[in-house]
């Protein structure tokens, strides 16, 4: 059974091919289900205004002639997304593929998509997680392991968005007791929400546990936010940096939207990665134009937040997991004949712009790992608070280590560290 506290939308598109950054929408269609149980269905074709390639049309049926006479995006995008504007998305593999091509197509209108409270549960990446023994990880296989019966209407935008739903349902009531004894949630708990349901389910993303064992401490807990009122602008920043990597580059257009999207919503952030992207488009607009070399700054900034997505930095400390910082950090931090180890993210750019940064100031760069000739290991603006499990955790545990046994090694922030560059 499935609890909502809101709509949720399932929403499927077809399109003229498989870039979220050039193709478009032929079709869409949404079924909208609401919490008291009811739901309506949607289903509208689209002009694409571009050719319909033949290989498009041989998946979904659908020929330029059948979307001539239709209307384009551009004129129904406005009721559209007043139609999702109150509803959580649900989609199959839409996080990788219908999200990023539906935000491009609101972005070439001017309107910003998904909503900043908007949150999305993909059914693939459950389905993913939950059977990652499966040969298969379509909707069809989806269907008929969930749903014993084939798939009938496959890449039909209505039948599709219906097949998502039921999945879902299937999951909630067919996994909900496995998923409560692995969480050691209450017995009593008949019913989960989308989200309560996609939280669940990322705890069965570690290996599992032998069979037969159902122990709870080989399974972590799902993470939760620092903040979690930045949580859905966060994710709709990850969605717009998707959208415009879709076709692995960044254009000037893209860039300014970008750019306007960030003065925006990102002043009343102060925080990672809020601000720094703030404080980096701001410089490379401050003459006006965003060049080549700007734009490919801007794409590497991206890649780094999607290749490594993390929560927005917290206000306070949280954690006896926080990064395991120097207090009071080294005042001056000196570079000449000094040994860097850098690690994590940089806000700054990216590790070959580090690198330069310090050995212009004399100072030797690393990124393997710490030893005793180690002077500063400095942890970029997208450390983790959780280090322990993140990626640059191996590091930091050896600089701990070897200041445990007495070791001369500064552990610094990036924020810290870029006071003493030029």
């Amino acid at each position: 059974m499935l609890h909502l506290t809101r709509p949720l939308a399932v929403v499927d598109l077809e399109t003229t091919g498989l870039s979220p950054s050039t193709d478009r929408i032929v079709e869409i269609s949404i079924l909208k289900v609401y919490p008291d149980g009811t739901h309506e269905h949607k289903t509208r074709r689209l002009n694409p205004e571009q050719p319909i390639p033949y290989h498009a049309t041989a998946v979904h049926g659908i020929r330029q002639a059948d979307v001539a006479q239709q209307p384009t995006f551009r004129q129904v995008a406005k009721a559209l997304l007043a139609y999702l504007d109150d509803a959580d998305l649900c989609t199959f593999n839409g996080r990788r593929f219908d999200v990023p091509l539906l935000a491009k197509e609101f972005a070439r209108v001017q309107l910003n998509f998904p909503a900043p409270a908007t949150q999305h549960v993909d059914v693939f990446d459950l389905f993913r997680l939950l059977h990652p023994q499966l040969p298969s990880r379509t909707l069809s296989a989806a269907v008929q392991h969930y749903l014993q019966r084939p798939h009938t209407g496959a890449h039909q935008a209505k039948a599709d968005v219906t097949a998502t739903f039921e999945v879902l349902q299937a999951m909630s009531r067919s996994q909900l007791p496995e998923l409560l004894r692995l969480r050691g949630s209450s017995p009593h708990l008949t019913g989960l929400c989308p989200m309560e349901l996609h939280e669940l389910c990322l705890g069965l993303a570690a290996p599992r546990p032998p069979a037969g064992s159902l122990a709870v401490a080989s399974l972590p807990a799902p993470s939760l936010p620092a903040a979690p009122d930045l949580q859905p602008l966060l994710a709709q920043l990850l969605g717009l940096c998707s959208g415009i990597l879709a076709d692995g580059e960044v254009n000037e257009a893209e860039a300014r939207f970008f750019a306007d999207w960030l003065r925006t919503h990102a002043p009343a952030q102060p925080v990672w990665p809020f601000s720094d992207l703030l404080t980096r488009v701001e410089r490379i607009f401050a003459d006006g134009v965003c060049d080549a070399a700007e734009r490919a700054e801007l794409r590497e900034v991206m890649t780094a937040l999607l290749d490594e997505p993390r929560q927005p930095a917290p206000s306070t400390p949280a954690s006896d997991q926080e990064l395991p910082l120097c207090e009071p950090a080294p005042h001056p931090v000196q570079f000449a004949g000094r040994h860097f180890v850098v690690t994590g993210k940089f806000a700054y750019g990216t590790r070959a712009a580090v690198f330069a940064a310090i050995q212009a100031l004399g100072g030797v760069p690393s990124d393997a790992a710490p030893s005793a000739g180690t002077h500063y290991v400095v942890v970029g603006a997208a450390g983790s608070p959780n280090w322990v499990t993140s990626s640059q955790g191996r590091k930091l545990q050896k600089a701990v280590q070897l200041r445990a046994q007495g070791t001369q090694l500064h552990i610094v922030s990036e924020q810290h560290f870029r006071r003493y560059l030029p």
